[in-house]
């Protein structure tokens, strides 16, 4: 590729940003009507799956959806997992296949001292059949694409599990798919457990599918064995084969602590550092209230069960029905049924870190968050709570894409007097907003407000605030304004009259270039704010193997190529990384090779071979910068530009 050519093709990438968080509205998915055979409940516990294996073969990419599915009393045996796609991106949805409970119609069992049930020969006495107390799947489907090959399960099958249900049992049983979801055969059964009612401590919920390590593993709720039948707690069981399933470990056991505590709903996800974060609901853990729960790991199989020292995430979702995933950049993307916003993390959980996002979809009794392989997710709900007929299966395309951040820790920023103080003054207290410590902040009047002056115009494209910790119904109302001369003012944002959470909310605004920004309460309510954040289109992010970058020298453009700070991207890498001052290059250290770049020169060496650029190496404000292709060539790394993204992956 000539260095003509690669410039125009950078450029355009550029052109062709785009910042918008929505990708589809809100598209109805299955609606079973008003019809009397229905249950009043009709759809529930919406689930859903992207096939990304190359073994899908034509159906890699496809979405699935699907859902709990009542009948009325009196027609027992028929509830079933209805299974939808759709080939067009969740734009349009057809009705492909059911799973039905084929196999304990035709088993007899014997229910043992602790509850549980075990199979036994035709003919045993006092043997039972399911069947004759109208088995059905009922509840809480799960869709599962086999990354590996497991048994003789080949990599790509499909494997669905679910609770079959009679009047006094219940079990996790699993299914699977070879033909791309059209067709079904039973599997195995993860577990048997009691009587599906809560509080008398023999029934089995939820179950969760994570493939690590060469095995499958189910987490699920489990209230077998719990002290006086109030209790629950969280556990897995383990196969290598899919058909044999291990004895259940524990996950979540607070039964010392409180034994009406009811931890629920386990959902795990893998971080980019290698650590295991699971997510779950806490009920009767928080007087009425259900944080979001979590616990982390290095391993798996071990989570200290009794241990609750990883606690609640600092987020302002109700906890029922949490949902936790990793987007394909390392982004990590928690929601619960609460809001119909997600809270994600781009920096290992830090506090800080987190920022509240809207999606095009409701709050529901549950929201499935599902990873899809463009780096954008699908939300999949059931159990709508603000629609006239909740009865409906839902879903939406997502996309986070906050743009960079402008750096404030040089703007100059000042605010009307704050709470307290007698004498009118323009007071500098107003930098508490800027300093990233949400424990700090403005305490600004009814009539109050900051301005904040970024040195430079920008092209603002976003904002976040968060409100005083607590007092977020303070900043009701407020308004953003932004201007280029402190004269002229353009409204940017209002925030809405139900006030703020505490954590980050960010929302975009309409594009505009800058250099003023200010913000006033309505006149009513006082300027209790913490942080503020602004972001622009002007900056571009770097994500190196799933984790993006923090740092304070930024990518530049020089001559129509992407020019990267080498430092930071190369000990990102793990390299180790020199200065010879005699001859005025960098040397990086990377996989027992050498590198040598000298500034100002095209020419670069690889182990003593010379190597060309596609631009040459410079030195900018201390800072030895490199073009995108010396990363790639010379670091054994692959580059891919998205947009404002820059994304390295240094693994084969």
């Amino acid at each position: 590729m000539t260095k003509k050519l690669f410039k125009t093709i950078f450029i355009l990438a550029v052109m062709v940003m785009s910042f918008s968080t929505s990708v589809n509205a809100e598209i109805l998915v299955f609606d079973p009507g008003q019809d009397d055979n229905w249950h009043y409940h009709g759809v529930f516990y919406g689930r859903g799956l992207q096939l990304q294996t190359d073994e899908a073969g034509e159906n890699k990419g496809k979405l699935y959806a699907t859902c709990e599915y009542y009948y009325y009393p009196g027609k027992w045996g028929q509830e079933h997992f209805p299974i939808f796609e759709s080939s067009d991106g969740g734009k349009t949805w057809k009705h492909i296949s059911d799973i039905y409970d084929t196999e304990f119609t035709k088993k007899k069992w014997m229910k043992s001292e602790d509850g549980t049930y075990y199979e036994v020969p035709e003919g045993t006495d006092g043997a039972t059949t399911y069947y004759d107390q109208w088995w059905g799947m009922v509840f809480e489907p799960q869709l599962f694409e086999l990354p590996e090959d497991l048994g003789n399960l080949k990599k790509g099958t499909v494997i669905s599990g679910g609770v079959t249900k009679a009047n006094d049992h219940c079990a996790i049983v699993v299914y699977y798919s070879t033909d791309g979801l059209c067709s079904w055969n039973y599997l195995s059964t993860v577990a048997l457990g009691g009587k599906e009612q809560t509080g008398i401590g023999s029934a089995i919920w939820e179950p969760f599918f994570v493939y690590e390590n060469n095995a499958l593993y189910c987490f699920f709720s489990d209230e077998r064995g719990m002290a006086d039948g109030g209790g629950q707690r969280l556990v897995f069981s383990k196969t290598t084969n899919g058909l044999n399933w291990n004895n259940v470990v524990d996950v979540c056991n607070y039964q010392r602590e409180n034994k009406n505590f009811r931890p629920g709903m386990p959902v795990v996800t893998k971080l980019p550092d290698g650590r295991y974060f699971m997510i779950y609901e806490g009920v009767n853990m928080h007087g009425g209230y259900l944080p979001t729960y979590y616990k982390i790991t290095n391993d798996i199989e071990k989570w200290k069960p009794t241990e609750r020292e990883d606690g609640v995430l600092p987020l302002p979702l109700d906890g029922g029905s949490p949902y936790c995933i990793t987007l394909t950049d390392g982004t990590l993307v928690v929601g619960s049924h609460s809001t119909n916003k997600v809270a994600v993390n781009t920096d290992s959980l830090k506090t800080e870190s987190w920022t509240l996002v809207d999606t095009n979809i409701g709050n529901a009794y549950t929201r499935c968050l599902v990873p899809l392989m463009d780096n954008k997710f699908m939300v999949v709900s059931a159990g709508a709570y603000s629609a006239p007929d909740p009865h409906k299966l839902t879903v939406s395309v997502e996309e986070i894409n906050i743009p960079g951040e402008i750096n404030l820790e040089n703007a100059d920023i000042k605010g009307t007097t704050p709470w307290g103080e007698v004498e009118p003054n323009f007071d500098n207290s107003a930098k508490n907003v800027i300093d990233s410590d949400s424990d700090t902040f403005f305490d600004g009047l009814t009539d109050g407000y900051f301005v904040i002056d970024l040195g430079k115009e920008y092209t603002v494209s976003g904002l976040g605030y968060r409100p005083r910790t607590n007092f977020g119904f303070r900043v009701s109302g407020g308004l953003f304004y932004g201007s280029k001369d402190n004269e002229m003012w353009e409204l940017l944002y209002t925030i809405p009259k139900t006030g703020g959470n505490d954590m980050l909310n960010y929302v975009p605004v309409a594009r505009g270039s800058y250099r003023y920004i200010k913000y006033t309460s309505d006149g009513v309510n006082a300027c209790n704010m913490a942080e503020i954040k602004l972001y622009s289109e002007d900056f571009l992010k770097v994500n190196i193997d799933g984790i993006w970058l923090e740092y304070s020298e930024e990518p530049v453009m020089k001559d129509g190529v992407l020019m990267l700070p080498l430092r930071v991207v190369a000990e990102a890498m793990g390299a180790d990384v020199g200065w010879m001052s005699g001859e005025k290059s960098a040397v990086v250290i990377i996989n027992d090779k050498l590198l040598k770049l000298p500034i100002g020169s095209y020419t670069y060496y690889l182990d003593g071979s010379a190597k060309e650029a596609y631009t040459e190496i410079s030195l900018i404000n201390g800072t030895t910068y490199v073009s995108t292709d010396v990363v790639s060539d010379s670091l054994g790394a692959k580059v891919k530009i998205e947009g404002n993204r820059v994304y390295v992956n240094s693994e084969d």
